[in-house]
């Protein structure tokens, strides 16, 4: 019995969501090459394909991206972290104009994103602070991993020069010393960072306790996280680091059949999409709660509740 038989409702469900599914193809807005995004979302398509629902991936910047695309009607979903998806719900940031974003819902919880930073092995670099004057790669322009450094550096009183691009250009800029450092964040092992580690020696650098107590206070949306020992090749040591919630979101115009569907394919295919990204493990109806701040669509409260889960829906 799969998560969405646990009802009566669910059944009557599972009946329109499989026979719509077939008929359908919705465009998922995800992140650049090297980011956990991208990768998240292919792995998505694939293994929703096999159950029906095709999905069309679009390579964007990220996060900042991916909601003006749905707010716009550029793409059906796209995925989120909580930090700017808050600001857009709200107009917060200069990225968003003051133009609150509210024409998209919830859909589903993704994996937790843990934020740090890898320097060559052979530096000097070996904290956060000593990142001061440096010229550190942060992916794309307004993606999520600017957004997110540009309050740490605020809240650290640490500046450094940010460079933009592609995650997986970072890797080259790093080893050529074009760059001097590469924060970022993904499910763990971020991608990129994995393939660093594993072309030239790097070390993972996190956050002191003070640094990560104001970074939490500025950031509220962020909470503590690690990156565990052996997560990247050479890792010795775990370190403190910062993480945030990611979560799908989907358009209000979307039909609810459509939004259905999705979602019972991904948590279905959960396990097959665990199988390719380990960060998938997250991707479960109980970590819906993670997300406080964008509400769910209102098509899914009945199954959340049927769960267990409360969620938000208006």
């Amino acid at each position: 019995m799969n998560i969405w038989q646990k009802s009566g409702w669910s059944l009557a469900f599972s009946v329109l969501a499989l026979g719509s599914a077939s008929a359908q193809s919705l465009s998922l807005a995800t992140g650049a090459p090297g980011g956990g995004f991208l990768d998240y979302g292919q792995h998505v398509a694939a293994v929703l394909k096999e159950k029906g629902l095709v999905i069309d991936v679009q390579q964007t910047s990220g996060t900042a991206e991916n909601l003006k695309r749905v707010e716009a009607g550029q793409a059906d979903c796209g995925l989120a972290v909580l930090g700017p998806a808050y600001e857009a719900w709200n107009g917060l940031g200069g990225w968003t104009g003051g133009v609150k974003m509210q024409n998209f819902r919830a859909v589903a919880p993704m994996y937790e994103t843990t934020f740090h930073t890898i320097v060559p092995e052979g530096g000097t670099v070996r904290s956060f602070a000593d990142l001061k004057g440096l010229k550190v790669a942060v992916g794309p322009k307004q993606g999520t991993g600017e957004l997110m450094f540009a309050g740490i550096l605020q809240a650290t009183g640490v500046k450094a020069d940010m460079a933009n691009g592609a995650p997986n250009d970072h890797i080259v800029q790093l080893e050529k010393g074009e760059v001097q450092a590469f924060w970022f964040g993904a499910g763990l092992p971020v991608p990129a960072f994995r393939t660093a580690a594993d072309r030239y020696p790097v070390r993972v650098l996190g956050f002191s306790e003070a640094e990560r107590a104001a970074i939490i206070q500025r950031l509220p949306y962020l909470a503590p996280s690690n990156v565990p020992a052996g997560t990247y090749k050479g890792q010795q040591v775990a370190v403190e680091a910062v993480g945030i919630w990611n979560i799908v979101v989907c358009g209000k115009r979307v039909p609810s059949s459509a939004i259905q569907s999705f979602a019972k394919a991904l948590f279905d295919g959960r396990p097959a999409l665990e199988a390719r990204m380990k960060a998938a493990s997250m991707t479960l109806p109980a970590n819906a709660t993670k997300n406080q701040v964008i509400p769910y669509h209102p098509d899914l409260a009945e199954f959340y509740r049927s769960q267990g889960v409360n969620v938000r829906t208006e």
